[in-house]
């Protein structure tokens, strides 16, 4: 039987708290047996989770509320934070990293940290604390998922994918590029492995949204390792490798936008990869991390926008509706409010 598991993750991460220890979160796998009473209504194989900052008790609500009505279960996953540095205060930033090694293996890109689309009422150092604690809640989902499948991938792994794929690109005279290309248009069929869906907890739901991820992953007939969903910003021409039901299929690279990790899915199979490749790559904004795979080599990464999930952080970039059309009466107005830009 196919398993999806759906995540959600908390885009909205708060920069004056103490960052939490890995050891502190949760086993994710062994909190799906507390939720008995929802069996029930619960959809086959569907398993869902949120990561949720202890304050942001309105985002919990909705969004569980959101997942239950698509009859997914779903259990809150604790969000990373980070301390208060000063303005430009990189020595704290530094330290800061240094405390919590596990998120940046490789670094960050402080620069860009100091960057982001919802910056507000914010000032930039905050932005840049929030950007850095949103990083450090994938990466270390993406390291416990990894833990709790048994995906292991490694240097061992990756060395002989990247020798064999300038190799063979070099010898045939073709660009990476073309080589991911030909790679996503093989018509491989559906997959039958578990999907994990990892959203952030602000993510609107539509109300197709639950068939719309089944059917993708059954029937979807490309490679992929990890799907974007409902980007926002520009794409390239040049990215597009495909359609599906209509709907166009992007390989994203760094020159267009493909805004937003507020859903994306994962395989079971590959998510051992990409914890790996993201220990490798130095912490940027996170919705940065897909594009950034573009040419790493055995990594398919692909954008779909079949416009089932709504970000509210769209609003920073048009003045039109960010999805209050769709926000749920249950849910609170505020949460399409960044806490990242210092709205809420």
């Amino acid at each position: 039987m196919r398993t999806i598991v759906i995540l959600a993750l908390c885009s909205c991460v708060d920069a004056g708290l103490k960052v939490k220890s890995e050891k502190e979160f949760p086993n994710l796998f062994a909190q799906l047996t507390d939720q008995k009473d929802q069996k029930t209504t619960q959809r086959s194989g569907l398993k869902a989770f949120y990561v949720n900052l202890d304050k942001s008790k309105e985002r919990a609500s909705c969004i569980s509320q959101q997942l239950a009505e698509q009859r997914i279960g779903n259990n809150r996953y604790v969000a990373s934070t980070m301390p208060n540095c000063g303005d430009f205060d990189f020595k704290c930033f530094q330290l800061a990293m240094e405390t919590n090694k596990d998120c940046f293996k490789s670094g960050a890109d402080l620069i860009h940290m100091f960057q982001h689309g919802s910056k507000g009422n914010a000032s930039s150092v905050q932005v840049a604390g929030a950007v850095l604690a949103n990083w450090c809640s994938h990466k270390r989902l993406f390291q416990e998922l990894a833990s709790n499948t048994s995906s292991n991938y490694g240097l061992a792994e990756f060395a002989p994918k990247v020798e064999g794929s300038i190799g063979n690109a070099v010898k045939k005279g073709l660009h990476l590029n073309q080589k991911f290309e030909e790679a996503g248009a093989d018509m491989g069929g559906g997959t039958d492995e578990e999907v994990f869906v990892i959203m952030e907890d602000d993510a609107i739901l539509k109300p197709e949204f639950g068939n719309r991820i089944e059917e993708f992953v059954r029937k979807y007939p490309g490679k992929w390792d990890m799907v974007q969903v409902d980007t926002f910003g520009s794409k390239r021409d040049q990215d597009k490798i495909g359609m599906f039901q209509g709907t166009d299929i992007y390989h994203p690279s760094a020159t267009g936008d493909y805004f937003g990790l507020h859903c994306i899915l994962v395989k079971k199979s590959s998510v051992g990869k990409l914890n790996f490749e993201m220990g490798l790559m130095p912490a940027v904004p996170v919705d940065w991390f897909p594009k950034l795979l573009k040419d790493v080599p055995d990594t398919n990464v692909i954008v779909w926008n079949p416009d089932i999930v709504i970000n509210p952080e769209v609003k920073a970039h048009w003045a039109d509706n960010a999805g209050e059309d769709f926000l749920p009466k249950y849910c609170d107005r505020k949460i399409v409010a960044s806490v990242i830009g210092g709205e809420a």
